[in-house]
């Protein structure tokens, strides 16, 4: 490549600026309108179930899911106000929702070029700012977060903050053994509410294809199967009821993830002052959002340090994944809050 070559591939990529903002824009009020029309606390739970957890043992270039996307959402939610609708058609949710993380994938990997131009453009300026590489490192390990193991974490946080203890439940509620047990808890609760979902409908499909091979047998359709399932192949007849079969189980998505402090009292069994406190620590203030910040995929937001919020009388973790990475910063964050902070 010439020195012309070079400057002008430069030029071109400095040049892409305005229309990469553009398209930020555009994206991000087609989605706040996506979102007016869509039932929201059905689509945070549908997110927190599919975007919000991560197998730590499944490699990040094998999964196209985030914990960022689902948290993003509920961010522009809560923070735009959206109004809460709701819906019975959730054919119609299901495809708003695909839209919707389409959306916000595309928007994430376009702030990850804006990055980029921008370091090129001030590279070429001679004003490179060392800042911009760790703003850039902080909003891509927003989409890498969760990736590790529980025992793991465990053990470092019960290294930090055991030999605080007392002081700990004196002063704001709760102790990192408290803390981690409700993660625990929460964490448990939710699986077995997604597992009971799963049982069902399971044993939906296993009768739905029961019908299918009596109406096949009998060439007509029935109070279950349709005309449409009729004309189908057996094999995709088989693949779409058992695509049915997992809608189901996110049609129930609310009563699966959303929960209330007496749940996690229950689940925990540990004092209702105690679930309160921690709950009150970690559920997002709405204040804390800022447009002019948050409204676009950035490096830090509130949900990375509060992953609780707040939806009426219910509670939800949009990234359920993240709430261990939280414990630690906020923990630290309210003890630097108390009287004893100053004898650390």
């Amino acid at each position: 490549m010439t020195e012309e070559e070079h400057a002008a591939m430069i030029e071109g990529i400095i040049s892409s600026q305005p229309e990469l903002k553009q398209r930020q824009s555009n994206s991000h009020s087609q989605l706040l309108s996506l979102l007016r029309s869509m039932d929201c606390k059905d689509l945070i739970a549908r997110l927190s179930l599919t975007q919000g957890i991560i197998d730590p043992n499944t490699p990040e270039t094998q999964s196209t899911n985030s914990p960022a996307y689902a948290e993003y959402v509920a961010l522009q939610v809560i923070g735009y106000e959206i109004e809460f609708l709701e819906t019975d058609d959730y054919a119609e949710q299901s495809r708003k929702a695909v839209t919707v993380v389409e959306i916000v994938k595309e928007m994430f990997d376009v702030q990850h070029q804006l990055f980029w131009v921008i370091g090129v453009r001030e590279q070429q300026e001679g004003n490179h700012d060392p800042s911009r590489l760790r703003q850039r490192s902080h909003a891509e390990s927003l989409r890498v977060r969760g990736s590790s193991y529980f025992q793991h974490k465990e053990h470092i946080l019960h290294g930090c903050f055991d030999m605080f203890d007392l002081r700990c439940s004196q002063q704001i509620g709760f102790t990192i053994s408290d803390a981690l047990e409700i993660v625990k808890s929460l964490s448990g609760l939710m699986g077995s509410r997604l597992n009971y979902e799963v049982q069902r409908s399971k044993i939906e499909v296993q009768e739905t294809l029961r019908q299918l091979k009596i109406a096949r047998r009998k060439r007509r359709p029935n109070e279950v199967i349709g005309e449409d399932l009729l004309r189908m192949s057996p094999n995709q007849a088989k693949m779409r009821i058992q695509y049915l079969g997992a809608e189901w189980v996110l049609a129930h998505s609310r009563s699966i993830a959303f929960f209330s402090v007496s749940d996690i009292v229950e689940a925990s069994k540990l004092p209702p002052k105690v679930c309160k406190s921690f709950i009150d620590a970690f559920t997002f203030d709405k204040s804390e959002f800022i447009e002019d910040h948050h409204k676009l995929p950035t490096d830090a937001h509130p949900l990375s340090e509060r992953p609780i919020v707040q939806i009426g009388e219910l509670f939800i973790m949009p990234a359920p994944s993240a709430i261990l990475d939280a414990l630690r910063g906020r923990i630290e964050d309210l003890i630097s809050e108390t009287e004893f902070a100053e004898e650390l």
